[in-house]
């Protein structure tokens, strides 16, 4: 079988997994080098990478990297690694770089990317204890006064922290309209992800 990327993704993402994120970087070199036939690196390949080195508090080599990889990305509108790193600069409390490359991925990317990234910053804001905070943004980042969204592609990372955060906090019964809602739209009563 000759490897593909999404393979070779597999074998990186164990890497980072089993803690040699050394042999992941040696795979990445190789995929980059542009002297051999093996496929190159995707934007899954860096935001594994990316995550991994955030993981092990080398969060200016991911940043290197990130600056690779919109270098060499040829569509380069997913927020996997730019979310990596806006999540590592938040958690060493470095807000004006977390927000420095929150404006610089809006202007590479769409509206429903740029939400998706946003959640970094609700989790954030919910880690910190303030609730009206986070919900405040995440219902300008959904674009909605009253946090509705039909687009699954915005809606899923909110719904995952809203489940996180709405079942430990329960205040003002977020979880129990949080586990309504869910239930209305796996029950096909509803469409749209309303919190």
């Amino acid at each position: 079988m000759k490897p593909n990327i999404s393979s070779c993704n597999l074998i990186i993402k164990s890497h980072c997994e089993h803690g040699r994120l050394d042999d992941a970087l040696r795979l990445y070199t190789h995929l980059s080098s542009s002297e051999n036939t093996t496929p190159s690196p995707d934007h899954k390949t860096y935001d594994l990478l990316t995550k991994a080195l955030v993981d092990a508090g080398t969060i200016n080599q991911a940043l290197d990297l990130l600056l690779e990889g919109r270098r060499v990305l040829f569509n380069f509108q997913e927020p996997g690694m730019y979310m990596n790193l806006v999540r590592g600069f938040l958690e060493q409390r470095n807000l004006d770089m977390a927000h420095q490359l929150r404006d610089d991925f809006t202007t590479c990317s769409i509206r429903n990317k740029i939400a998706v990234l946003d959640s970094v910053f609700v989790e954030h804001l919910f880690k910190q204890g303030k609730d009206e905070e986070a919900m405040e943004l995440y219902r300008s980042s959904v674009n909605n006064k009253d946090g509705f969204t039909a687009n699954g592609i915005v809606g899923n990372p909110y719904l995952k922290l809203l489940l996180k955060y709405g079942q430990k906090k329960n205040k003002r019964g977020h979880c129990s309209r949080i586990c309504l809602t869910i239930t209305n739209a796996a029950l096909g009563l509803t469409n749209i992800l309303s919190i």
